[in-house]
Formats: structure tokens, sequence, C-alpha cells
């Protein structure tokens, strides 16, 4: 059957095929030489863009595509010919405002929350160093790690979300709620070695550190 390349795709009578779907002998340069090529058409990348995407989801445009170029070199070469699309500079770039604004949005989204994290940050440090001595707090310390994780799950960062968890288990363990700090500190730690984070693992660390001293200090109290 009668074949049409043009870069990394054939053209036959039907359909637009990509070249892992084809013998790899089509693709030859040295092949398609010896067929003769009718002709290289020079095309921008706009006009190749919109060309493929109607060859792949219309196949009565790529059979009306394929006969066409068929017949108008078949004077020339009856049997078998290739036709070879090389990608030039278009004469006008075109401008996707569309694309663009998306683009903006998210980059202004990144912006505001990135911010808004380190306002957190700040404020939740403050807050966390007095919860050792006002319960009051340790509670609004641990309010603030919730806005923090919240905000990492929008960033999609999987160690940032873990170090929002680390907040949180320094806050209940000024909190008194000390096993249940343990066991995320414990899971926080073992997500740390995976991803071979040596800072997280160096905060689990520290956060566990102060865990032991409040453990021992409480059992020094009821003794």
């Amino acid at each position: 059957m009668d074949k049409v390349r043009f870069d990394k795709f054939i053209l036959n009578s039907s359909l637009l095929c990509e070249p892992k779907q084809i013998d790899s002998r089509e693709l030859d340069d040295n092949k398609c030489q010896k067929k003769k090529f009718v002709k290289i058409l020079k095309v921008d990348g706009y006009f190749l863009s919109a060309f493929s995407h109607l060859i792949k989801v219309s196949e009565f445009y790529s059979n009306a595509v394929a006969k066409g170029l068929m017949q108008s070199s078949s004077h020339i070469y009856p049997k078998k010919c290739c036709i070879k699309f090389q990608l030039v500079k278009p004469k006008f770039e075109v401008i996707d405002y569309v694309w663009n604004e998306k683009i903006s949005n998210l980059v202004l989204q990144r912006q505001e929350q990135e911010q808004a994290m380190s306002w957190l940050s700040t404020l939740g440090g403050a807050f966390s160093a007095l919860g050792d001595k006002f319960e009051n707090h340790a509670k609004i310390a641990g309010k603030i790690s919730l806005q923090q994780l919240k905000i990492a799950f929008q960033l999609g960062e999987p160690l940032l979300v873990a170090r929002c968890r680390l907040y949180i288990a320094l806050s209940l363990i000024q909190l008194g709620k000390l096993s249940a700090a343990k066991k995320l500190i414990e899971n926080l730690y073992i997500l740390a070695k995976d991803f071979k984070d040596v800072r997280l693992q160096n905060m689990c660390k520290g956060v566990w550190a102060k865990l032991q001293y409040v453990h021992s200090q409480k059992k020094l109290s009821l003794q």
C-alpha cells in the first residue's frame, strides 16, 4: 500500500500511524530514497499540528489526503512514493492568550500559597515556642499547622506535607497526647528514610527527643 512519510509519521490510505505501529523498515530514509521522494513539503508547526490532528480524528479526511497526494504523483511515479514534510519556522508566531492566562493564574496561585505558607510558619513558630507553658498557645499552633497542611496538599509536595504533620506532632506533645504524637513521628521517620530526606529525618529525631523529654518529665511527676 502506498504511504506518505512526514517526520515521525507515515500516512497511508486510511490513517496516520505512529512509528511503533509500523515496521521500522518503512521509516528508513534509504528505503524511501530508493522509492524516490516526489518532493519535500516545507510546512510550519502550526499547520502540521492541525493537519496531523485531522488525519488522526477524521478517516474521511485522511482518505481524501492520501488519495489526493497519490494521484498528484501517479503520472511521475505510478507505483510507490514518499512525500516528506519538513518543519520550518512560521512567518508569524501565534500567541496563545488563553493558555498564557491559565499559566499566569497558576503562577500567581502558587506564589500566594508559598507566601501564605511562609507567614503561617512564622506565626506557628511563635505560638509553638509558647506552647510549652501555655496550653492555649499549643492549640493555636496546632490549628496553624493544619492550615499549613492544607496548603501543602494543594502544592502537591509530599515532603512539605510531612513537615506540616511533624508540626502537628509537636503540638500534640505540648498538649500531652504523647501516644498519638509517637505514632505520627514513627510514620514520618519511615517516610523520610524512603525519600532519603536527611533534613526531614533530623527533624523527626529532634521532635522525638522532645517527646522523650516530655515523657520522662511526666514519669518523674508521677513518682
